[in-house]
């Protein structure tokens, strides 16, 4: 198949979301470079049929984007600047030149906390520590006033707060939330998170399928009352296995 029908075919239902208003193409318009890389670099495994697949999950959530004539999200994460290699300190310095830097004008609203914020207990591939409840314990070395004094500080910035777990009991440097799902997105909840990155780097050890446990972590953050971003990550399954569910 010719790349250029390729491409149309798996395309076209974006453009056609995106309708006449010219805010609500810009929303759509911000994907199509991605998914086109998707289409080019899967190609060798039957990327037309995975790409379609993401392009009818991508269109379900950008025409809800561009009803209301918003952009997608855009953040900065501090996975790509320092790794698992986090703390209170270096969180604050992504906030600040979110600001500072013009990245925040530019339309970049999250910072978000990724792996390594919760370490494992027991060194890597141990779950994360908890309390006596199965709350989660925070390293007061790493976090000395509190989740809740940071997201406060992001949002005195005009920024929202983004931080991450995983469907399994470990995440990648990082604990999970297995079997402690409600329980830990209220804490996110009571923590002033704005938004939730879900890995699946321990999710194979749960012994369900990534619909099951996203499914269950969604009915989680609905029961928080909290409105929270649902950010799905699962890159153990590539080959198609979560696009016969992301679009159910």
């Amino acid at each position: 198949m010719r790349r250029g029908h390729e491409n149309s075919e798996v395309l076209g239902p974006l453009l056609s979301a995106a309708g006449g208003s010219r805010s609500s193409r810009i929303a759509i318009g911000s994907a199509i470079g991605g998914l086109s890389s998707v289409v080019r670099h899967t190609r060798s495994w039957d990327g037309t049929t995975y790409a379609r697949r993401v392009a009818a999950s991508v269109v379900a959530s950008l025409a809800l984007a561009a009803s209301a004539h918003a952009a997608p999200y855009m953040g900065v994460d501090t996975w790509y600047g320092y790794g698992v290699n986090v703390n209170e300190q270096t969180v604050l310095n992504l906030t600040n030149a979110t600001v500072d830097r013009g990245l925040q004008a530019a339309g970049y609203r999250y910072v978000w906390l990724d792996a390594g914020w919760w370490r494992p207990a027991n060194g890597p591939g141990t779950p994360g520590a908890r309390n006596a409840d199965g709350s989660i314990q925070l390293d007061p070395s790493l976090w000395p006033h509190g989740m809740r004094w940071l997201t406060d500080y992001i949002h005195s910035k005009g920024l929202l707060a983004g931080i991450y777990t995983d469907a399994g009991p470990v995440g990648c440097g990082n604990g999970g939330s297995w079997g402690h799902y409600q329980q830990d997105v209220d804490t996110f909840a009571t923590w002033g998170f704005d938004a939730v990155k879900v890995d699946y780097c321990g999710g194979g050890r749960t012994g369900m399928a990534p619909e099951q446990n996203y499914s269950a972590f969604s009915a989680a953050l609905r029961a928080t009352g909290r409105p929270m971003l649902f950010d799905i990550c699962d890159a153990v399954h590539p080959n198609g296995g979560p696009g016969d569910w992301l679009t159910a």
